[in-house]
């Protein structure tokens, strides 16, 4: 019914990927992430996708239970991840082709 992450990497992103609800419990004290994502993450967290402590996230289940679908699909989340999307997951029409490339040029 619900994927909750707290590895914002791959495992994240295969769970936002999946089309399955999805929440990362973020500690942001335990994670260097870059600059240009920090929009991105803004925009996580007002949608409530991200959560920075595990009361935020357990009082947004509490507030969204009963509907998940309700929350996954209301235009915020919608739009937040389509932006997750667009900066993090790179998905190529041909990825056998894509891999023969890149071994080819390293």
């Amino acid at each position: 019914k619900l994927i909750i992450s707290s590895y914002p990497q791959t495992t994240f992103s295969e769970a936002m990927f999946s089309g399955v609800p999805a929440m990362l419990l973020f500690k942001e004290n335990l994670w260097e992430i870059d600059s240009i994502y920090s929009e991105l993450i803004a925009n996580l967290k007002k949608s409530k996708i991200i959560h920075t402590s595990p009361q935020s996230a357990a009082n947004h289940l509490v507030d969204v239970y009963d509907d998940l679908k309700e929350w996954w699909i209301s235009s915020e989340v919608v739009q937040s991840r389509k932006l997750f999307e667009d900066f993090c997951n790179t998905i190529s029409e041909n990825p056998s082709k894509s891999w023969v490339d890149f071994l080819k040029e390293s």
